[in-house]
C-alpha cells in the first residue's frame, strides 16, 4: 500500500467517528509519508515515535490523552 492510499483511508476512517481529532502519533514507516495531508484534512498535529522505540506510540498517546 502506498502513502496516499494510507492517508486517505486515515482520514476516511477518522472523520466517519465524527469526534475532534486533536493529535495523532504514527510510527516512522513510509506509509505515513503523506502526514502532511492526514495533518490538514483531519485539522490536528501529527507526532512520529523515536526510530526504534515501539513503546513510544502508546506512551505518546497516553499523555496526549490526558493533556487533551
Amino acid at each position: 500500500m502506498d502513502a496516499t492510499t494510507v492517508a486517505k483511508a486515515i482520514i476516511e476512517r477518522l472523520k466517519s467517528k465524527q469526534v475532534p481529532i486533536k493529535t495523532l502519533t504514527v510510527d516512522n514507516g513510509v506509509e505515513f509519508a503523506r502526514h502532511e495531508m492526514i495533518a490538514k484534512e483531519l485539522n490536528c498535529n501529527v507526532f512520529f515515535t523515536k526510530p526504534y522505540c515501539s513503546n513510544a506510540k502508546a506512551l505518546c498517546e497516553h499523555h496526549n490523552r490526558l493533556l487533551a
